[in-house]
């Protein structure tokens, strides 16, 4: 289903967008990351309504626009994720949302592609290959005038 939702997203909402990429990336950038913004709120929404997944939510405030916030995961489960899925959720931020991901799930069709087009990061774990990639990506989002980037 996540799948689905994913190729049914990339191609009627993301596709006809590609046009933008070339004309306003900021505009380009926003409407891809809303599209991902929704469609992982569809997944957070399955999580704690169909599923009744509750969470509890503790610690830093994240609606304060003038912070920034780091949030690293090491994966204690497969899922963990999905929960900052849900917290960015819960603050209304998941169209904000940028995910450092191992470079191989890019080329996964539907779900790789939005990833790629809502402005993730994939590394190799090469550093050498990792830092050319980190400073493009930094200097799109500074370019796009991104909530991530120094404005």
């Amino acid at each position: 289903m996540i799948l689905i939702g994913s190729c049914f997203g990339f191609f009627f909402a993301v596709t006809p967008a590609v046009p933008f990429m070339l004309l306003n990336r900021r505009i380009y950038l926003r409407w891809c990351s809303f599209v991902m913004g929704y469609h992982l709120l569809m997944i957070t929404c399955l999580l704690e309504d169909l599923l009744n997944i509750k969470t509890v939510i503790t610690g830093d405030d994240l609606t304060n626009n003038k912070k920034r916030s780091l949030i690293i995961l090491n994966h204690r489960t497969r899922l963990d994720w999905m929960f900052v899925w849900m917290l960015h959720s819960r603050y209304k931020i998941l169209n904000q949302l940028k995910i450092v991901l191992k470079a191989s799930l890019k080329h996964i069709p539907c779900l790789g592609w939005g990833c790629q087009h809502a402005g993730f990061l994939f590394l190799e774990r090469v550093w050498t290959k990792d830092q050319h990639t980190m400073k493009s990506i930094i200097s799109y989002y500074k370019s796009c005038q991104t909530p991530i980037s120094n404005k």
